[in-house]
């Protein structure tokens, strides 16, 4: 800890880089100390043991005892120095988040958009140290960065710290209510994939679902169309990545241990239009088939048809366009008639 600072009350806008510094230093301490006073533990367990033989043997005034109790009251010393350590980064942590949150408050300026504050406050909210804050669809890792947005975007970015600090520190609903309202929307599973798996696109989604491409991109439209604690980023088409929002909803909210497919509202529905759909797809006579699958290409391109067969239902869900996905139809028509003959 340094000498400069004592842990407590952060009372100006400048000291915010320095408690950032401490902070990430005695963090970097943090698994060797924890590993140190596992250690001491143990054998303060072991010393303790070995005493009561000791006495057992040799009564209590013997010097063996007493070196016994030398050495237990050196690893104690150990013990609560380490421990101290331990007191002195929560509190450094909870100096960070209430800077944030209340007083002197997140800002778009160089002591809060500085390498060394963003990896102090990203490891405060979720346990890893990053380079850059992605909030609004923007990345921070300077003050330059906002100089082009504009005061809604502004707004939203400082509100959104503002939450996910108050909730860190046990003092905010929105964001527990955030996640209550989204667990219900057809979004939650991407969600549930990329937290899993970062950097996922919705071909990885569909395969990990077990949904169809067109469900899937309903599903990340949603997501990504989200302003309220928005968890995506997505800097080009397709390209989905989990946002500071995101990554602190994976990391204290999102269960990521589940295994079964998750029901979310709105995916009875689908099921059953694309069920439908696949109805209508495969009904009627054979000469009839073709003109009735082509006649649903424009209105459902994307949906995996559960009539065609296992040869020709990947060609159909990857075909771009309505030529394309007519061609996998008829050759799967042609195959079921050579079949047949």
């Amino acid at each position: 800890m340094s000498e400069e600072r004592k842990a407590g009350q952060v009372r100006s806008m400048d000291e915010i880089p320095d408690v950032a510094g401490q902070y990430l230093n005695a963090s970097d301490e943090e698994p060797e100390h924890q590993e140190r006073l596992n250690e001491i533990e143990t054998k303060l367990d072991k010393l303790r043991s070995t005493r009561k033989e000791v006495v057992d043997d040799v009564g209590e005034g013997h010097y063996l005892v007493e070196d016994i109790d030398d050495d237990v009251q050196e690893l104690e010393g150990e013990r609560q120095e380490l421990q101290k350590s331990t007191e002195d980064i929560a509190q450094l942590q909870r100096d960070i988040l209430q800077s944030a949150a209340e007083d002197p408050g997140f800002r778009l300026n160089e002591h809060w958009l500085n390498s060394k504050t963003i990896q102090a406050l990203t490891h405060t909210l979720y346990g890893t140290e990053e380079e850059k804050l992605v909030l609004a669809d923007q990345e921070l890792r300077a003050p330059d960065d906002v100089r082009e947005l504009d005061r809604m975007q502004r707004i939203q970015i400082k509100r959104d710290i503002v939450s996910l600090a108050r909730d860190q520190l046990g003092d905010n609903e929105r964001v527990a209510e955030r996640w209550e309202e989204f667990k219900e929307t057809r979004a939650h599973p991407a969600f549930q994939v990329m937290a899993r798996d970062p950097g996922v696109g919705p071909s990885e989604i569909a395969e990990a679902s077990d949904k169809t491409s067109s469900t899937v991109r309903n599903w990340t439209s949603d997501l990504s169309g989200q302003d309220n604690l928005k968890m995506v980023y997505t800097p080009r088409h397709g390209d989905y990545h989990l946002s500071t929002v995101g990554k602190y909803f994976a990391a204290h909210y999102a269960d990521l241990d589940e295994t079964g497919e998750t029901e979310v509202a709105g995916d009875h529905k689908e099921a059953e239009a694309e069920s439908s759909e696949v109805t209508t797809q495969v009904t009627g006579s054979e000469d009839d088939s073709e003109q009735a699958d082509l006649g649903n290409l424009d209105k459902a391109p994307e949906t995996k048809s559960r009539g065609l067969s296992n040869a020709h239902q990947d060609a159909f869900c990857e075909a771009d366009t309505t030529e394309e996905k007519a061609d996998a139809l008829f050759d799967d028509v042609s195959e079921t008639r050579r079949a047949n003959k």
